[in-house]
């Protein structure tokens, strides 16, 4: 009986020896897993790959910050290299660095935000401008008020 519980391994040993055994899953499998998504949701999910993997750490990091650089938000770019930076193996990832990109994006972001908030200041100007003009038909609407000022109460 002793040399029979001696060769039987415990259940948890097993499944942990199975685990170490598995080979890594390889790049192709990360970059095939990635291509579900579309959008955003790609870099997400290569940065939570790169965060909770250690086996595909570098590589979901690296794909990540490529991913990073189609996109117009510096932050995510700048999240990607942080993480690529800590998980990278003694690896020097500069290849893959671009502050220079990183710059010009912002300023491109800014140039944009700057023209979009200019127009949306241009609609509510418009806007206004046509309530004020449409004012005077509201005695269509109102016909016993004929004072505009009561008018002006009216709708406010």
């Amino acid at each position: 009986m002793a040399n029979r519980d001696s060769k039987v391994r415990p259940r948890y040993l097993h499944r942990q020896l199975q685990r170490s055994e598995r080979p890594p899953p390889t790049r192709y499998q990360v970059h095939k897993y990635s291509q579900l998504d579309i959008g955003r949701t790609v870099f997400r999910r290569l940065h939570l790959i790169a965060s909770c993997s250690t086996a595909l750490a570098e590589e979901a990091a690296q794909m990540a910050v490529i991913e990073a650089k189609k996109g117009s938000d510096v932050r995510n770019y700048h999240q990607a290299v942080a993480l690529l930076k800590r998980v990278s193996s003694g690896r020097n990832p500069d290849n893959l660095l671009d502050p220079a990109w990183a710059v010009q994006q912002e300023k491109k972001n800014n140039g944009e935000t700057a023209r979009l908030e200019s127009e949306l200041k241009g609609y509510k100007n418009n806007l206004i401008k046509e309530s004020i003009r449409v004012s005077p038909d509201v005695n269509c609407i109102w016909p016993g008020v004929t004072d505009k000022s009561s008018r002006w109460e009216m709708k406010t």
